[in-house]
């Protein structure tokens, strides 16, 4: 007799409880067969109200859409059908509803998944496969921050111990009964006159980064000296530099040996690769190129300090040599051409600033002592 009435869908915790299959059963909110007891005790008066409200406006209007959807029933985000929440999986980071078949997990498993999800979550592949490539990304700008963070530290120490050195030196003055007593005039001048050493310090070593100098490199009549260098460089070298001013340095003379050419190039990485690419004229079968040497634009402070490192290592070579009966490589040779290590033009850089300021503060503890 009730073979083909409606069953009671039931409750979302479960079937119904009488297991209604009779006339009681009704269409309710959501296209759902639910008995009167189950109907109450999914959605209350005013739910139920609305729900109605949203059937009649389906039937007035077929192409409308639904204007809601009940709290019981979510959409899913893998095949967009709505579904009950009772069979659908909730992602922890995009929070998005995912059905058995969306998950790709077979019926026992995804079951399992969730009598245990409240307690161990819940991941989709989209969102795994998304974190994995931002935590990739994450860990190389890590890497490249550390990198620069390591470098800048160096700096700032090397920096700090350039400032210590020039205030010990300023209270050995200070403290030496031979100096002069600076009144604060005078300390606000010296003060002055340290902080424009160091400007015009670091601007001079900024400036010359872009010049090289160039030793052994003969003169010609006639010629330009522009000319006999990009000849030179494209002839016995690997790179043709462009070349924005060149002169002789010294007074002409009837001396054998050439004049140092000073060369200005565009900026200092192409000054740095040429002073590189020199290295290989000591292997050239011509004793005219071998005898040509491209050297930084040093100040005469760096100067001083690259001239007192090759002796020590000239010393060190020779002691070397005395103790031991083995051949020295040619190629720990030390010649005066450029050295390009950056820890060594640093400490040049860092001394020749410290030199050049304690000059400064000298004159200015003198001037003071005439004053």
């Amino acid at each position: 007799m009730f073979l083909n009435m409606p069953r009671c869908q039931g409750l979302p915790t479960g079937p119904c409880p009488a297991g209604v299959n009779d006339r009681s059963v009704k269409n309710s909110v959501a296209d759902l067969f639910l008995c009167p007891s189950c109907d109450e005790a999914r959605f209350s008066t005013a739910t139920k109200g609305k729900g109605k409200g949203i059937k009649s406006t389906k039937r007035t209007n077929q192409n409308s859409p639904a204007l809601s959807v009940p709290d019981d029933n979510v959409q899913c985000a893998g095949c967009d059908r709505t579904c009950a929440r009772t069979v659908s999986l909730k992602c922890d980071i995009c929070c998005d509803f995912f059905d058995q078949q969306c998950t790709l997990m077979p019926n026992n498993v995804f079951s399992t998944l969730q009598s245990i999800v409240e307690y161990s979550g819940w991941v989709c592949p989209n969102c795994r496969l998304t974190c994995k490539e931002k935590f990739d990304k994450l860990q190389v700008n890590q890497s490249v921050i550390t990198d620069k963070v390591a470098t800048l530290t160096i700096a700032v120490e090397e920096v700090c111990g350039d400032v210590k050195a020039i205030d010990d030196k300023l209270k050995q003055l200070s403290h030496d009964p031979a100096t002069p007593k600076l009144s604060s005039h005078n300390s606000e001048l010296s003060d002055t006159a340290i902080k424009s050493c160091i400007v015009k310090t670091v601007q001079d070593i900024s400036r010359r980064d872009s010049n090289v100098v160039v030793s052994g490199l003969p003169e010609e009549q006639d010629v330009l000296d522009e000319t006999v260098f990009s000849t030179f460089c494209e002839e016995n070298l690997s790179i043709k530099p462009s070349v924005v001013s060149c002169r002789r340095l010294g007074k002409s003379g009837n001396n054998r040996a050439p004049r140092r050419l000073l060369v200005k190039l565009r900026s200092a990485e192409v000054a740095s690769e040429l002073r590189r690419s020199s290295r290989s004229l000591r292997n050239s079968i011509y004793e005219v190129v071998r005898s040509v040497y491209i050297n930084p634009d040093l100040t005469r402070e760096q100067a001083q300090l690259a001239y007192e490192q090759r002796q020590k290592r000239r010393a060190a070579r020779m002691q070397q040599s005395s103790t031991t009966t083995s051949t020295v490589p040619s190629g720990s040779l030390v010649s005066s051409g450029s050295n390009d290590d950056p820890g060594v033009n640093q400490q040049m850089v860092s001394s020749a600033v410290s030199t050049s300021c304690s000059a400064s503060v000298s004159l200015t503890v003198a001037g003071s002592a005439v004053n």
